[in-house]
């Protein structure tokens, strides 16, 4: 339960958090949208788990929207590109 709470919940929030203080906020939104993706290749490489055809279709929908989400519209960047200039 020590190790679960110290790592997984009081360590992952922290570097999270800074992390976002470093990284643009759609970078960010990629890598959190990835995570079912690393989740479920981490459990077929480390454990053995059997990925059926949802799965892979689930993969590349995220992988889609990953990838469409950073290369959003110019008025996107642009917005981002004034948001970091005022802070």
């Amino acid at each position: 339960i020590g190790w679960t709470g110290l790592m997984s919940s009081a360590l992952s929030g922290w570097l999270q958090t800074a992390a976002q203080k470093v990284v643009r906020p759609s970078d960010a939104a990629v890598i959190f949208a990835s995570q079912p993706l690393v989740a479920a290749a981490l459990s077929w490489i480390l454990l053995g788990e059997n990925l059926d055809i949802q799965a892979g279709i689930g993969g590349l929908f995220i992988v889609g929207a990953a990838v469409w989400s950073s290369t959003g519209s110019p008025e996107i960047k642009e917005g981002e590109k004034a948001e970091a200039k005022t802070k």
